[in-house]
């Protein structure tokens, strides 16, 4: 239970804009899915093969991209995680057991990418259209911003913990002709990584 008020508390820090607003996200999600949550189905039965080894493909490539600005990054004096990256660090090492871990798996890898790859990928793409340049802008930097959890965060820290990813997952929405069932599986990939990176190895720095 305390590590379910935990997740619960920086999901709330985490939505914080939208806390009064909360109910304008739900009507995004269910937008999302009632345009294209026949084509998410439809393409998990049939291309679920072709969907994993794309998503798989673009995991191993923004991973060693991102471990490599990030080893470069080591050598400066900036601070290697942002905040909110420290924190779920922190839930995961203190969490007991798989029942401590559920809450920060549920949260980290099913919730969150759905949530966000609606906002940030399907709402932005859908209102101002996929070929407006300033919808890969919009998409990018909300997304980015979105993190910046308290004062004091370092701007350049978190530009290098998400942009990598952020570019990862328009590429693909791109590519998979905008199904969003490609940067769903694809969020949702990346954050098991960074569980599964932070379970064998807490203070491995290049995440």
């Amino acid at each position: 239970m305390e590590n379910w008020e935990k997740v619960k508390e920086l999901a709330e820090r985490y939505f914080y804009p939208l806390r009064k607003w909360w109910w304008i996200t739900i009507l995004i999600v269910y937008w999302a899915f009632r345009c294209q949550g026949k084509q998410i189905w439809l393409s998990l039965r049939k291309e679920k093969k072709q969907i994993f080894r794309q998503t798989g493909i673009f995991l191993l490539v923004m991973a060693l991209i991102h471990f490599f600005i990030k080893w470069l990054l080591s050598f400066s004096h900036l601070p290697l995680r942002a905040k909110l990256i420290e924190k779920l660090v922190q839930l995961i090492t203190e969490a007991k057991g798989f029942l401590g871990l559920l809450p920060i798996i549920l949260a980290s890898c099913v919730i969150a990418p759905i949530i966000e790859e609606c906002l940030y990928r399907f709402f932005i793409f859908k209102i101002l259209g996929k070929n407006n340049p300033f919808s890969y802008l919009l998409s990018y930097f909300t997304f980015i911003l979105a993190h910046w959890q308290v004062r004091g965060e370092n701007f350049v820290s978190l530009f290098v913990q998400y942009s990598v990813a952020t570019v990862g997952f328009i590429w693909i929405y791109k590519k998979s002709n905008w199904n969003l069932a490609y940067p769903i599986i694809l969020h949702s990939l990346v954050n098991i990584l960074f569980i599964g990176i932070v379970l064998i190895s807490p203070n491995f720095p290049l995440f």
